[in-house]
């Protein structure tokens, strides 16, 4: 996700406030030279709070352990770091919101019309697998605003079943370019693979698509944090690795999923 969405640090503070739409935005009018003019409808916003959450690892090693092997210190740190990395990107999908990123995956279902706090399922087609019309209905479903920085992701198992939709004697999917330092796309768009993302099961929200930079915002605050305890418990040390971050959706037009469903 951090490839595709917006980040942002925070400098001061533990939170980023972003005023996001609740409804449709203003409406406008025309006039003629020397005519009155009326209100028009004023937009109304929400404020969506994206907090940084701290997120840790925190491995014990014993002693003698630290002192017989060679180099173990950096290598337990670079993994713990890993982990962290690893765990936020599958906040970033499916996080609750609750104490840690609230993920495209967590948010209510909404419908073709903009909702604040919802986000647009487009059904597959069908009750079990992905359907060439679900997938071209899902990229028609995003307003032409966003079109321009659009890209798929899904797990690579459903991008492997996509690439099985075949017609009479031609892929649906012309364009498709998978040699050698060219980038994978599907319907003209990049496609980037995120194993948190569902693999195709009824009702499953395998896909998504949309203009990440714009729908979606992560926050950190400062850097990762490694405290050295060899205090706590005796023979023992444990190396706390913190990271404070977080995410949301900030822009609820900007993303699409796909719901395995008829």
């Amino acid at each position: 996700m951090r490839q595709l969405a917006t980040v942002k640090t925070l400098n001061s503070g533990n939170q980023l406030d972003k005023y996001v739409r609740s409804g449709l935005v203003a409406s406008g009018g025309w006039t003629g030279e020397l005519s009155s003019n009326s209100n028009t409808a004023t937009g109304e916003y929400n404020r969506v709070s994206i907090f940084a959450h701290k997120h840790y690892a925190m491995p014990p090693v014993s002693e003698e352990f630290l002192a017989d092997a060679v180099s173990v210190e950096s290598e337990l740190l670079n993994e713990a770091q890993g982990v962290l990395t690893r765990e936020e990107n599958t906040a970033f999908v499916a996080g609750s919101g609750s104490g840690q990123p609230k993920g495209i995956l967590s948010y209510t279902a909404g419908g073709s019309s903009y909702s604040f706090d919802s986000i647009e399922q487009v059904n597959s087609g069908s009750a079990s697998a992905v359907t060439v019309d679900g997938l071209i209905d899902l990229q028609n479903s995003l307003f032409e605003v966003y079109q321009g920085n659009a890209a798929f992701m899904m797990a690579r198992s459903t991008f492997g079943a996509l690439m099985k939709l075949k017609g009479t004697d031609v892929y649906f999917f012309g364009g498709n370019q998978q040699g050698a330092g060219s980038p994978i796309s599907l319907l003209g768009k990049p496609v980037v693979f995120a194993s948190d993302m569902p693999a195709i099961a009824s009702n499953a929200l395998a896909i998504a698509y949309g203009d990440f930079r714009a729908g979606y915002t992560i926050v950190d605050k400062a850097g990762t944090a490694i405290l050295r305890d060899p205090y706590t418990t005796p023979g023992q040390v444990k190396y706390r690795v913190t990271k404070r971050t977080g995410g949301a959706v900030t822009d609820f037009d900007a993303i699409k999923l796909q719901k395995i469903a008829s």
